[in-house]
């Protein structure tokens, strides 16, 4: 499931309409429109805002396991308003810091 198909799906599971999530969200009605039909990804500051306005954890939408390793999951480390750290755990056991611009 893509991240506009979670957002739709949570909205949908709370009786929401998108103008309703959008302006809980304080996002553009366009954009949430857009995030759902996937002509566009959310950034990291709109998917939070909206994770919050749908009352769910953004690791929810993300779909980021924390769990297992071997899966690749990142963890996300805040570590600027622009800037995350991604600790990324490679299939072999191996784990990389990676510092992200967004």
């Amino acid at each position: 499931m893509t991240v506009g198909e979670k957002i739709k799906f949570y909205r949908e599971a709370r009786n929401m309409t998108v103008a309703q999530l959008s302006e809980k969200a304080e996002l553009a009605i366009d954009n949430i429109r857009k995030y759902e039909s996937g002509a566009r990804n959310p950034k990291l500051d709109a998917l939070s805002k909206t994770a919050t306005a749908l009352g769910v954890n953004l690791n929810t939408l993300l779909d980021i396991d924390l769990k297992t390793p071997s899966g690749c999951a990142p963890y996300l480390l805040p570590f600027s308003s622009k800037v995350i750290l991604c600790r990324v755990f490679s299939a072999v056991g191996q784990n990389t810091l990676k510092r992200l611009t967004i």
